[in-house]
């Protein structure tokens, strides 16, 4: 499953079928919503899923992504070459093969091709026609990276819903991706991707961001770190009497850690702890009494969403299935991923 931003997420089946949950995601598409049990995408086979806010991604076994959920404002993202109205009906995002993972974040689509090479739409866009207006949209490399095992969407930037996406290096390193730019003639722009390493981070499994950050080590050990200043404040600190950790997610206010029995250890503040209803914010993390058998979790601003052995799905915060906030962790009822 992956959550996206404004109360949606997309859950995945195990015969590859993509459901939509959520009351009013904003701004992807209304038609695919389905409330409590899903909304199926009709005709589609995914082999994973990359929920995020404006549009998400869904990458099919055979390493071809197409993007969802778009809204008029944001086609270049999706390699569109003029404006469309939204449809339930996948998009393919043209000009990178071979992808194996991928990132929707608020101006840009990001691919990882199995090389380890970082890609993005749009990258150059040409405007071949004045009237009716369309464009030629074709993808660019992100430079100076090392190959990447993973990409992030990031902290928040606190613009308009912006995220800045992270990549982490295959040798532990972590980089943040920024944009810019570049005026070739009166009818071509290019955007011109750059990375820059986060000197404070090494031997990184995997990261998740809000406001804050959750690192997951290689080891199995976790450090938060408050990043509203741009990485620059305080610095990563170690998460004591945590270990064995697989799985990390971050909400505004609250932090989740899955460990390698199954279990879930949370903390933070109100109604994003999953611990309930409290007034002071728990500081050391704590073990949720359920559920248990844990296999996967997905996070975002709102929601903490996880997913069991035996297919059924839970979640708190701003549960996707009900639209209203749940202090602990409740099952999406009728639900099923298997």
């Amino acid at each position: 499953m992956s959550v996206g931003s404004g109360g949606f997420a997309l859950a995945l089946r195990d015969n590859g079928q993509v459901l939509v949950l959520g009351n009013a995601p904003s701004p992807i598409v209304t038609t695919l919503v389905g409330g409590t049990q899903g909304g199926l995408i009709p005709g589609f086979e995914a082999a994973r899923v990359f929920a995020g806010f404006a549009h998400s991604l869904l990458l099919r076994p055979d390493g071809k992504l197409f993007g969802v959920g778009y809204s008029t404002d944001s086609y270049l993202v999706m390699g569109l070459d003029l404006p469309q109205t939204p449809s339930d009906t996948p998009v393919e995002l043209i000009g990178v093969d071979e992808i194996v993972a991928a990132a929707a974040v608020t101006d840009y689509s990001l691919a990882l091709r199995s090389d380890g090479k970082v890609w993005h739409w749009p990258g150059t866009v040409a405007l071949v026609s004045a009237s009716p207006m369309k464009f030629q949209i074709t993808p660019r490399q992100v430079a100076g990276l090392p190959e990447v095992a993973r990409l992030v969407r990031g902290r928040n930037t606190g613009i308009n819903s912006k995220k800045e996406p992270l990549a982490i290096g295959k040798d532990g390193s972590v980089w943040t991706l920024s944009w810019q730019q570049q005026v070739v003639n009166q009818s071509t722009t290019q955007q011109i991707g750059s990375a820059t390493r986060l000197n404070s981070l090494s031997n990184v499994a995997d990261i998740s961001c809000t406001s804050h950050c959750l690192v997951l080590l290689r080891d199995g050990k976790v450090m938060q770190w408050d990043v509203r200043n741009n990485y620059t404040q305080f610095g990563p600190q170690a998460v004591a009497d945590l270990q064995n950790v697989v799985a990390v997610g971050t909400t505004e206010a609250g932090m989740v850690a899955l460990t390698d029995d199954g279990r879930l250890w949370a903390w933070g503040g109100r109604n994003y702890s999953g611990l309930g209803d409290h007034a002071m914010p728990i500081t050391q993390p704590t073990l949720l009494p359920e559920p248990v058998g844990v296999q996967g979790l997905s996070s975002s601003d709102q929601n903490v969403t996880v997913w069991l052995s035996d297919g059924s799905v839970w979640g708190w915060g701003l549960v996707p299935h009900s639209g209203f906030y749940q202090y602990r962790p409740v099952v999406y009822p009728g639900l099923q991923l298997r």
